[in-house]
C-alpha cells in the first residue's frame, strides 16, 4: 500500500490547477511586419551564453505556448479573440514555431522594416525568420530569466506571422510573462527547473501510464463496490517531474483539460474512501470513462512526445 496516497492525488490536482489556462476563437492570417521585445528586465548574461540558450530553447518555447493555450481555456476573459485563435487549429502555433529560423545578432540590435532598433523583429518579406539580439538580451536579462524572456519574445514575434499588430503582440507577450511568473511562485516549482528535458519527462510518464496507471484503472473499475476503496489504496498519480508542478499542460489544450478532469475525478473518489463515505453502487455509478480517459491521455502523451522529440533546437544563423 502506498502511504499518503490521498494527499498525493489531491496535491497533484491542486498543483496542476494552479498553473494553467485556454483557446478557441477566430481565424487569423499572417501578413504584418513587427518588432517588439523591448519589455525585458535587467541582468547579466553574456551574448555568447544568450545565443546558446536561444539555440536550445525550442522545447521551452513550445512548452510555454502549450501552457498558454491551456491557460486561455481556463481564463478566456484574460485574452483577446485574436490570441485565442492561435490555438483554434491543433498544434498550428507549435508547428509555426518549429519551422522558424532564428537569426541571432550578438553585437547589434535587430532592425525592423521601419528602420527601428529592436531586441526582436519579424519581417513579412522573410516570414520564416525571426531576428533576436543576443547582445541586447545580455544587457537587460538576468541569466536565470533568459529562457522565459526569450520564450515570450519569440512568441511575440511569431504572433506577428499570424497577423498581430504591435499592440496585440505586446499584450500577448505580457500575458505570457505573467503566466511564467505565476508558475514560478513560491508554492510551485519553477517550470524551467522542474522540467530540464521535456522528451525524457514525457517518455517516463508514457511508460508509467502504460505499465502502472492503466492496469490500476482497470482493476479499480472492475472491483465490486465494497472492494473499490481497497483497490484505491494502491492507486496514486504519477509522481514524476512532468505530472507535478502543473506541467501536464504540456499535453496541449484539449488533452491538458482532459487530464485535469481525470485527476479531479480521482481526487473525488479518493476523498470518498478517505472519509469512509458510502460504498454503495450509486456512489461509483459507471466508471468506465476512467479507463477510456486514461488510454486517451496515454495517446496524448505519446503524441506530445513525438512533437518535442522532433524539436532538436532552432535552426539558427549567428552573426
Amino acid at each position: 500500500m502506498k502511504t499518503n496516497m490521498f494527499a498525493k492525488v489531491i496535491c497533484s490536482v491542486l498543483l496542476g490547477v494552479s498553473t494553467v489556462a485556454s483557446a478557441a476563437g477566430l481565424d487569423v492570417q499572417g501578413g504584418v511586419t513587427g518588432g517588439g521585445g523591448n519589455t525585458l528586465t535587467s541582468g547579466f548574461a553574456t551574448p555568447a551564453e544568450v545565443a546558446q540558450m536561444i539555440q536550445n530553447s525550442k522545447d521551452q518555447v513550445i512548452a510555454v505556448a502549450r501552457m498558454a493555450g491551456v491557460r486561455m481555456q481556463l481564463f478566456p476573459e484574460q485574452y483577446s479573440d485574436q490570441a485565442k485563435a492561435l490555438f483554434k487549429v491543433k498544434n498550428q502555433l507549435e508547428q509555426r514555431i518549429s519551422g522558424m529560423t532564428i537569426q541571432i545578432l550578438t553585437d547589434r540590435p535587430c532592425i525592423d522594416v521601419d528602420g527601428n532598433a529592436r531586441t526582436g523583429a519579424w519581417d513579412a518579406r522573410k516570414p520564416d525568420i525571426i531576428c533576436l539580439s543576443a547582445g541586447d538580451i545580455a544587457r537587460f536579462v538576468e541569466r536565470s530569466e533568459v529562457r522565459n524572456q526569450v520564450a515570450a519574445l519569440i512568441l511575440h514575434e511569431v504572433s506577428h506571422s499570424f497577423g498581430f499588430d504591435e499592440n496585440a503582440a505586446y499584450e500577448f507577450q505580457r500575458r505570457i510573462m505573467q503566466m511564467v511568473t505565476l508558475s514560478n511562485a513560491r508554492e510551485i516549482p519553477p517550470f524551467e527547473n522542474k522540467i530540464t528535458n521535456v522528451p525524457a519527462a514525457l517518455g517516463r510518464n508514457l511508460i508509467y501510464f502504460q505499465k502502472v496507471v492503466i492496469p490500476q484503472m482497470k482493476a479499480y473499475v472492475a472491483a465490486a463496490p465494497e472492494k473499490k476503496c481497497q483497490v484505491m489504496q494502491e492507486i496514486y498519480l504519477p509522481d514524476t517531474e512532468f505530472m507535478m508542478g502543473g506541467s501536464w499542460s504540456l499535453l496541449g489544450v484539449e488533452a491538458g483539460l482532459k487530464y485535469d478532469n481525470w485527476t479531479s475525478m480521482m481526487s473525488l473518489f479518493a476523498k470518498r474512501c478517505y472519509n469512509n463515505m458510502t460504498k454503495s453502487p450509486a456512489t461509483y455509478a459507471d466508471e468506465s470513462f476512467l479507463i477510456s480517459n486514461t488510454i486517451a491521455i496515454e495517446q496524448d502523451i505519446h503524441e506530445s512526445l513525438g512533437l518535442f522529440s522532433a524539436s532538436n533546437g532552432f535552426k539558427v544563423e549567428i552573426h
